[in-house]
């Protein structure tokens, strides 16, 4: 996951959803597009199995994936 560009950008794509009032994987998607990312389908992916891992974690949330 450290080579994951949404992993490595996670706390400015918080800022952005924060911003913008959008939920993860739409804030996610706005920033790949306005930084001009390409071929970014896979990471996108594991980012958001990611998301989803912390969400249905009993003792975490997904607050924890941006600490």
């Amino acid at each position: 996951m450290k080579d994951n560009r949404f992993y490595q950008h996670r706390m400015a794509i918080k800022a952005l959803c924060d911003q913008k009032n959008v939920t993860v994987d739409v804030g996610s998607r706005i920033y790949a597009h306005d930084r001009g990312w390409a071929n970014y389908t896979q990471e996108l992916n594991e980012w958001d199995a990611l998301c989803i891992k912390y969400m249905r974690d009993k003792s975490k949330g997904l607050a924890d994936l941006f600490r």
